[in-house]
């Protein structure tokens, strides 16, 4: 069975997905409506593959001292590969601005879309993922390709 990646997170999270606010106004605390995101500083981002709807989203709050990574909002909807929506009732709990980078504290979404982009189907049912925690302290995603 031949080995697809192995992708390894530092532990703990929150984990940088490459996703950025691209809004030159930024967006309001509160907000409800779908936030437009791209991946300006680090390649081909599709926030379809990095966050799934239900996950706790993070990002700097830029209003706190020392710009914190704080949680920003539940994800509802995720509406192209550009489009995210933080409608949970809240929207987002603080102001974000433009190019900031949106992070998740659970990175198995993150790591089976990055195995997809690398030839990982799951369309096989030999097909396989092995997680561990490495001794250095990261969690380990390793994807196997069917027979």
């Amino acid at each position: 069975m031949p080995k697809i990646a192995t992708i390894r997170f530092g532990g703990p999270g929150p984990y940088g997905t490459s996703v950025f606010v691209n809004n030159a106004s930024g967006y309001a605390a509160e907000t409800t409506s779908a936030i437009t995101v791209d991946d300006t500083a680090k390649g081909s981002a599709d926030v379809r593959t990095l966050i799934a709807v239900g996950q706790d989203v993070f990002a700097q709050n830029t209003a706190v001292s020392g710009n914190p990574v704080q949680f920003l909002g539940i994800c509802t909807a995720v509406g192209s590969s550009t489009s995210i929506t933080f409608g949970d009732g809240t929207g987002l709990r603080f102001a974000i601005v433009d190019n900031q980078e949106l992070f998740v504290s659970d990175p198995s979404f993150m790591a089976y879309g990055l195995a997809l982009q690398n030839g990982f189907t799951a369309a096989d049912a030999d097909d396989k993922v092995n997680v561990c925690w490495s001794p250095r302290n990261e969690i380990c995603y390793t994807f196997f390709a069917g027979a």
